[in-house]
């Protein structure tokens, strides 16, 4: 999906955007990637004994949250 809007992003006219936003919008592809695997094996969206402690639940949902605004704000 980043691929998509990084794609997006770039055929727009230029409006002074910051290529190292671009560097660090397709680095958090990794961290969405781990996102989701926290997701699957670490919370209640599929049966586990083991889940986040309240402090990583947190920072995981703070970053998703942090990423999808920038993007909501793009698009």
């Amino acid at each position: 999906m980043l691929s998509l809007i990084t794609a997006h992003l770039k055929d727009l006219p230029d409006d002074g955007r910051n290529e190292d936003v671009f560097k660090m919008l397709r680095s958090s592809a990794a961290i969405l990637h781990g996102i989701n695997n926290l997701r699957n094996n670490y919370s209640m969206a599929h049966p586990t004994e083991t889940l986040l402690n309240e402090a990583d639940a947190r920072f995981a949902i703070n970053l998703v949250r942090s990423i999808m605004t920038y993007v909501d704000e793009l698009l």
